[in-house]
C-alpha cells in the first residue's frame, strides 16, 4: 500500500516534564537535545515517507488551552 502525500495534523498532551518536547525534537532532528519548560506551545513539521506531520507541542500546564488548540482535527497524541 503506497501512502499519498499528506498532512496530518497532531497535537501532544501530557503532564508537565513528562518529555513531550524531548520526544518531538528527537524526530525532528534525530537527537536529543536539552529542553527547557514550554509555555504556550511550539509547532514542528516532520515528513515521513511522503507524510508531513504537522506536530503541536503544547505546554502541559492549561488543559483547556491543549483542548482548544486540538479542537480542529487534530489528532491527539
Amino acid at each position: 500500500m503506497k501512502i499519498q502525500e499528506s498532512d496530518i495534523s497532531l497535537c501532544t498532551s501530557g503532564l508537565d516534564d513528562s518529555g513531550k518536547s524531548t520526544i518531538l525534537y528527537k524526530l525532528k532532528l534525530g537527537e536529543f537535545i536539552v529542553t527547557t519548560p514550554t509555555i504556550g506551545f511550539n509547532v514542528e513539521a516532520i515528513e515521513y515517507k511522503n507524510v508531513r506531520f504537522n506536530v503541536w507541542d503544547l505546554g502541559g500546564h492549561d488543559k483547556a488551552h491543549t483542548e482548544h488548540l486540538c479542537h480542529n482535527g487534530a489528532r491527539t497524541l
